[in-house]
């Protein structure tokens, strides 16, 4: 029989919170769930200069199933460096694209009050689940991300601190995750997809090479596979990729 752990601070980012149990044989695991918090107006400015596309493919490359972000407006929206219009789009992008859960707070209890929430929920989980199998990556395009009752999979804390650490030398691999999460509506799911498929560009120009013309390499990512729901990455971002 598991036992619940607690909630943890982590250093994957400032504002992220993730939650960990304590297998029977006394091992720390992390369970497949994350809240991101952002301030509104943190929110706006880290869409300007890039650092959410970033965030969000961290979370991506860690693998959870469940990826929350939770908005603070604490009466910060008067003050807000990007337009209502352009910051309501990149909220809903982060829902439809990024495949996140939103939630907004409207004070630091109702932010209290949500965390409290998963907490009991995924204590909840824990307590009936039949058993927590730990792993050292968590396994792609799971079919669900609810967390019931059940076997469950959590991921080993060592190997969590591993992919979620921010200040590293980056591998060769994350610098070319980086590199995808710039090409517009590429978000950081479909970029950690493509990665796994091909783990550097060397990879990927090889394979390009070996295509017979270019309107089969043009082609050739549209059906890697990328979320929980297994939906395909598409021509027209195969095409995106192939063109950048």
């Amino acid at each position: 029989q598991s036992t619940w752990g607690m909630l943890v601070r982590i250093a994957l980012a400032k504002s992220c919170n993730c939650f960990i149990c304590i297998t029977a044989d006394g091992r720390e695991a992390v369970l497949d769930c994350v809240v991101e918090r952002k301030r509104i107006d943190d929110l706006a400015a880290s869409i300007i200069d890039g650092r959410m596309k970033e965030q969000k493919y961290r979370l991506s490359r860690v693998g959870f199933g469940r990826k929350i972000v939770l908005i603070e407006d604490f009466g910060g929206m008067q003050h807000l460096s990007l337009p209502m219009d352009s910051l309501l789009q990149s909220i809903a992008n982060t829902q439809l694209m990024d495949a996140c859960d939103v939630k907004m707070a409207g004070s630091i209890q109702e932010t209290v009050n949500f965390l409290s929430l998963i907490t009991l929920r995924l204590q909840g989980a824990v307590k009936k689940a039949s058993s927590v199998s730990v792993v050292s990556e968590f396994p792609p395009n799971r079919a669900s991300k609810q967390l019931v009752g059940g076997a469950l999979t959590a991921l080993d804390w060592a190997s969590f601190l591993q992919a979620a650490q921010k200040q590293r030398a980056l591998t060769v691999s994350e610098h070319w995750g980086r590199q995808l999460i710039q090409i517009a509506a590429l978000t950081g799911e479909k970029a950690a997809a493509v990665v796994r498929a091909y783990p550097t560009p060397s990879h990927l120009m090889e394979a390009y090479d070996d295509c017979r013309e270019p309107s089969v390499a043009m082609r050739m990512l549209a059906n890697i596979k990328y979320g929980d729901a297994n939906k395909s990455i598409g021509i027209a971002l195969s095409k995106a990729i192939y063109v950048a």
